[in-house]
């Protein structure tokens, strides 16, 4: 077909290129025993349980982009990634697939339509029991963002990734960390409302409970520094971009501050010398 002659051309060199990379190992990268220059970048744990979105892909493609120039310098470069499997959304999964199997079983309060829940739906009663232990989704999940990743070109040595769930290396560490973060007085721990389960007997995460109950939302202000001309009325007040986040957790990767469908509106509010953007 002569509207995919070219697209074809430039896949066929592409799937030739990655098929060299894996066969050359060229991104698998030990540590050095010279002196040779080494260069590392990481990239913020993605979500597994759900399928990669492409505006995650940004952050990956700038690590990539630095980690191959450094290459091409004669470094030694290392890309590592892990995965994020949070234990309640796998936990979720593995629950709906026993309900399929037992309808008895007591099923999770709410479903948010992810993509790895239809794989239920094409297999056979006899290899759903798999799938009812959390650690096969975790699996799983993981080996479609990897393909995922794979077939972008990202230069990751794939030896070094792992789950940051029931790892007791990564606890270790996360729990050295905010240990310096405390004894230096720059974490402050404040009371905050949580939901318990009774069925699970654990906090239960803003993203698997009830949808029904309220949410507390964050807000995160980001100041508009160079006004455009259309908000040159305000030019003499603070102005503000509202971003949303619910988790605490997430505001300091908070990046989804614009959308180019929605409609945004210049709100000001009494009492206050700012105008918000939301």
């Amino acid at each position: 077909d002569a509207n995919t002659r070219s697209r074809n051309f430039l896949k066929r060199i592409e799937i030739d290129a990655q098929n060299r990379w894996e066969k050359e190992k060229i991104f698998e990268s030990d540590a050095p025993t010279d002196d040779q220059p080494k260069f590392s970048a990481g990239y913020p744990f993605p979500e597994i349980e759900r399928p990669a979105k492409h505006f995650q892909f940004a952050p990956i493609l700038l690590a990539d982009i630095a980690t191959a120039y450094h290459r091409l310098k004669g470094r030694r470069v290392v890309l590592p990634i892990a995965f994020r499997s949070n234990g309640h959304l796998i936990q979720a999964l593995a629950d709906y697939t026993q309900q399929r199997l037992d309808p008895s079983f007591p099923a999770p309060l709410q479903y948010r339509g992810w993509s790895l829940s239809r794989i239920i739906e094409c297999l056979h009663p006899e290899e759903m029991v798999a799938f009812t232990d959390p650690l096969r989704w975790s699996i799983v999940s993981s080996t479609q963002y990897m393909s995922e990743l794979s077939k972008l070109g990202i230069g990751i040595d794939w030896r070094r990734c792992f789950f940051t769930t029931d790892n007791p290396y990564y606890s270790s560490f996360l729990q050295w960390h905010f240990q310096i973060l405390k004894d230096q007085h720059k974490l402050i721990c404040t009371p905050q409302f949580v939901h318990f389960s009774p069925k699970s007997g654990v906090c239960t995460a803003t993203n698997t409970r009830d949808l029904s109950l309220p949410i507390r939302d964050t807000m995160v202000k980001l100041r508009v520094l160079d006004l455009p001309k259309e908000l040159s009325a305000f030019k003499d007040k603070e102005v503000y971009l509202l971003a949303r986040t619910v988790p605490l957790k997430s505001v300091s990767i908070e990046e989804s501050c614009y959308y180019g469908y929605a409609k945004y509106g210049v709100f000001r509010i009494d009492g206050y010398d700012q105008v918000f953007i939301c």
